[in-house]
């Protein structure tokens, strides 16, 4: 039985989106976060609401996040390992 494999869609990866958003100068949605990042809308609203997510933007009800905020979190929140070899 054959299996055909598909190459991934860049609108489907992580990086995809944010890329994208970048280019177009568009707002993300907690979807589209959760899927940079890998991370449910629920676990991305609770950081938000925590205090601990990337910078967003309230209009009216809707809750919205710059990208290029969502990539300024993304890069404080790496760390390296710099262990004494």
């Amino acid at each position: 039985m054959d299996v055909e494999v598909k190459a991934p869609d860049d609108e489907f990866t992580n990086d995809g989106v944010l890329i994208r958003a970048l280019k177009a100068g568009a707002l993300l949605r907690q979807k589209d976060v959760g899927r940079i990042i890998n991370a449910s809308e629920r676990q991305v609203r609770a950081m938000r609401l925590r205090g601990e997510g990337p910078a967003h933007v309230r209009l009216g009800r809707l809750v919205r996040y710059r990208p290029r905020d969502v990539q300024a979190w993304i890069a404080s929140a790496t760390e390296i390992n710099a262990r004494a070899g």
